[in-house]
């Protein structure tokens, strides 16, 4: 799954580049879509490894594209990458649980 957008002024730190905590958020919700999409399974976080090459400015276009790894009756691992036209700004890796209904 992959999505796309840019940037905004809510997103920045005090020393002017995104924080890592919104990244972090956009990371996690793209993951979690990657199930609801893929899979039509409703998941929540377990662990979430993160790892950041370089900074993203303000009105910088990202793309964040999330794979899934494996997947069983009760949990799961996505793969995660954000990437601009520079190459990759962020690599991390999400296990989750799976909800039953």
């Amino acid at each position: 799954m992959i999505l796309k957008g840019f940037t905004t002024p809510a997103m920045l730190n005090q020393y002017g580049v995104t924080s890592f905590g919104s990244l972090m958020t956009a990371m996690a919700n793209a993951g979690l879509e990657a199930f609801r999409i893929v899979k039509r399974l409703e998941t929540i976080p377990d662990t979430f490894t993160v790892y950041f090459s370089k900074p993203v400015q303000l009105k910088e276009d990202i793309i964040i594209k999330a794979e899934i790894m494996e997947i069983g009756r009760k949990a799961g691992k996505v793969e995660i990458n954000v990437e601009n036209q520079n190459g990759m700004i962020a690599k991390g890796v999400m296990s989750v649980k799976v909800l039953i209904r």
